[in-house]
């Protein structure tokens, strides 16, 4: 959804921010351990800040049911473990749901590997400058945001979903 894009991309501009004008020296080590807890309180704050209006205003059951199956009536947990592997079982032999789970998969890892190692990779351009990076690493969320707006209707349009698929994973 478009909040966990949006929360990606702030989640890699507050540490560029934050940590600026930092450089990584043996005199500067306390320096980085305070931007570091100072990061981490931030982080919390802005967890608790999400957290405290959810327990006030989430209501305990919706007004509506959200889907027909959430009005029937629940099977014994032990039925629906049964149930659970079961489902597990017939994944595993999908060969459509194995080649999308290691497409996405990979993407994932390698979106996540980039992420963790971009200053180092970018550090010859840019330097020191982690809002550089940050903003070098925002990029492909917002780039995909715009792609997902753009090819979503044309995936809609044509109902080939396969193709267009495809087409972004070599992109």
């Amino acid at each position: 959804t478009l909040v966990v894009n949006v929360s990606l991309i702030i989640g890699i501009l507050i540490p560029g921010v934050l940590f600026k004008n930092y450089e990584f020296k043996d005199e500067n080590i306390e320096s980085g351990k305070k931007l570091s807890f100072l990061l981490m309180a931030l982080e919390t704050a802005l967890a608790v800040l999400c957290f405290v209006p959810n327990i006030i205003f989430q209501a305990e059951k919706p007004p509506t049911p959200p889907s027909e199956s959430a009005d029937t009536v629940r099977e014994p947990l032990s039925k629906e473990i049964s149930k659970l592997i079961q489902a597990i079982k017939q994944l595993v032999k999908n060969k459509n749901y194995i080649l999308l789970l290691f497409g996405f998969g990979l993407y994932f890892g390698l979106f996540n590997a980039i992420s963790i190692t971009l200053s180092q990779l970018l550090k010859p351009w840019f330097g020191n400058n982690s809002l550089a990076i940050a903003a070098v690493g925002g990029s492909p969320v917002i780039s995909g945001i715009i792609g997902v707006l753009i090819i979503g209707h044309f995936q809609r349009k044509s109902g080939k979903f396969r193709k267009w698929i495809i087409i972004c994973m070599l992109g």
